[in-house]
């Protein structure tokens, strides 16, 4: 007697993954239903049927109490995680684009003449707060820690006899 394999149905946050990578977007409307928009032929018949078996978990999943993204509002997948994939590789490059500015703002502080800087190094406690707000996150405290930064450097160049750096 042959026996006909079952076919695995895919968890919704596998499924809603899955469905995005193919470029569909999933929502919910107004009226609480489940709306797919996706390019022409990217959702095959084995897809609709998951779709149609996991409606109910996705409807759940993205629900306005469904967790979102603390950098761009997205749906994320588990309440555990605070970024959508998105906003992580946008972090990737964010903390490479970080690292290259104050390297620059090095750069320009010897430039400009300014003195050797010291140990204990003075700038330190403002590279820690620059480090602490990138990873919270928290976009006010960075830019109030950067400022502080450069008053910083501008202090101990004109201390020092150097130029104003910009």
């Amino acid at each position: 007697m042959k026996t006909r394999s079952a076919t695995l149905v895919p968890s919704a946050p596998e499924l809603l993954l899955e469905l995005r990578r193919r470029g569909a977007e999933v929502e919910v409307t107004e009226d609480g239903r489940l709306r797919v928009r996706a390019p022409k032929g990217a959702i095959s018949g084995q897809l609709r049927a998951a779709l149609g078996a996991r409606k109910n978990d996705l409807l759940r999943l993205l629900s306005r109490d469904a967790p979102r993204c603390q950098g761009c509002g997205a749906e994320v997948l588990h309440r555990a995680t605070r970024f959508c994939q998105d906003c992580v590789w946008d972090d990737v490059r964010a903390e490479r684009a970080l690292k290259s500015t104050i390297d620059r703002a090095a750069e320009i502080y010897q430039e400009a003449g300014c003195p050797e800087i010291g140990d204990p190094d003075p700038l330190a406690p403002h590279e820690r707060a620059i480090d602490k707000a990138f990873r919270a996150q928290d976009m006010p405290a960075l830019r109030k820690a950067l400022e502080a930064f450069l008053d910083a450097m501008n202090r101990l160049c004109a201390a020092g006899g150097g130029g104003r750096l910009a």
